[in-house]
């Protein structure tokens, strides 16, 4: 998939749509959650129908992270992120 920004803007139009749908997507992952730039718009697409295996092609990992969070957290999982065990020693991205 292209960027995910020109995806949304091509299937929505103008740039108060665009921010109409991304505070959409926002408000309906709750208060606890914020995810930011590129994985806000990977979800908003994937709210608009795009399949998500397509739209996180586009990802990095930090990004892609965030937006398997916004994922669990739209189908009503509790989501934990960087959570770190001491014995033993571990880290859990999400």
């Amino acid at each position: 998939m292209t960027d995910p920004l020109f995806a949304l803007r091509r299937r929505v139009g103008s740039d108060e749509e665009i921010s109409s749908v991304l505070e959409a997507t926002r408000e309906s992952l709750g208060p606890k959650s914020n995810p930011t730039g590129r994985a806000l718009v990977a979800l908003t697409l994937c709210r608009l129908g795009e399949p998500p295996e397509l739209v996180s092609t586009s990802l990095d990992w930090r990004e892609f992270e965030g937006f398997c969070a916004g994922l669990l957290k739209s189908s009503g999982f509790e989501v934990r992120e960087d959570v770190r065990l001491r014995m033993p020693t571990a880290q859990i991205d999400i």
